[in-house]
């Protein structure tokens, strides 16, 4: 945890974004990429000031040859790997047709993202305080209390209620989701030869127009439920906030719908710190699409 860190997203790994995306990339999946899935425990993003796209840090029994061969055999599949995996000293350098992406372990821990992120996390002094801030995250030995959750210093909710915050915290309910079902390949020549096959049948149901296997293709429907904590200077500007919530007095404009789906939110204030709990009923009349891009703007997409 760098002293620099800006945020930090913690989340069970099949709700991790990054580690979502990359299972979700292709209907089928490689064996070997699904067992190492199951053997993390908690997914980290880490955000920090001098250098804002951030790190991942995944946290689970994930042997580095292991992860360099299923990584090797999956990637070279779909046509995205750019050459051979390496090793330079602590690194693993994975050449992607968008460029190389970085890992380095520590014991149970893998860095993963560009050499300079990868190298600033390895290297810079650590934070004590956002060491003791990892004691409201998903705990490391698999049972995840939170779904998700974000702890951050940025502006967003000061600058939605006007109010400065000292720190936000936000909170998504409930167990992990399961990882989606998939067609799993054996490594080497027959799941090479199977997911050949596999790709000509796709495109020639995309080509007819015909839509994809509906079993491997349904979405997940996520549930949403969970808590802002926002943490002030004092009970005064806590409850300044909470006022300014209860009124819609938000700044900048909101769509109508979810500006008064918000100003509903139960809230109470604690200390110096407003909490606000909300669940998919408080938003019934607000568009989906409209719910989702809000809630995304608190939970930025993981990137390596």
């Amino acid at each position: 945890m760098p002293a620099d860190t800006t945020a930090v997203l913690a989340a069970a790994a099949s709700d991790f974004p990054l580690l979502d995306y990359v299972d979700r990339a292709n209907p089928d999946m490689f064996a070997c990429w699904r067992a190492l899935e199951q053997k993390i425990d908690v997914a980290y993003q880490i955000y920090t000031a001098s250098l804002p796209g951030g790190f991942a840090v995944i946290d689970g029994d994930l042997p580095r040859d292991e992860v360099e061969t299923c990584v090797a055999e999956a990637l070279d599949s779909n046509n995205v790997i750019d050459g051979d995996i390496r090793r330079e000293g602590d690194l693993t350098i994975v050449p992607t047709r968008w460029g190389s992406v970085y890992a380095a372990w520590r014991g149970r821990f893998v860095v993963i993202g560009g050499r300079d992120e990868v190298a600033h996390a390895l290297t810079a002094e650590a934070s004590p305080a956002w060491r003791a801030a990892l004691g409201d995250l998903p705990d490391r030995e698999g049972v995840v209390r939170r779904r998700f959750v974000a702890i951050s210093t940025d502006p967003t909710f000061a600058n939605l209620l006007k109010v400065r915050v000292a720190q936000w915290k936000l909170e998504l309910d409930g167990p992990p989701s399961p990882w989606p079902e998939r067609d799993l390949l054996a490594a080497g020549e027959g799941g090479l030869h199977a997911f050949g096959k596999r790709e000509v049948e796709r495109k020639r149901r995309q080509e007819a127009g015909l839509p994809p296997d509906e079993a491997r293709a349904a979405d997940r429907v996520e549930p949403l439920a969970g808590r802002v904590e926002l943490r002030y200077a004092s009970a005064e500007e806590a409850t300044r906030a909470g006022q300014a919530l209860a009124t819609a007095a938000f700044g900048g404009d909101l769509e109508a719908s979810l500006a008064a789906a918000l100003a509903r939110l139960p809230q109470s204030v604690v200390g110096t710190t407003l909490v606000i709990r909300f669940d998919r009923s408080n938003f019934s009349a607000v568009d989906g699409a409209t719910l989702s891009a809000w809630v995304a703007r608190f939970a930025p997409a993981a990137k390596p």
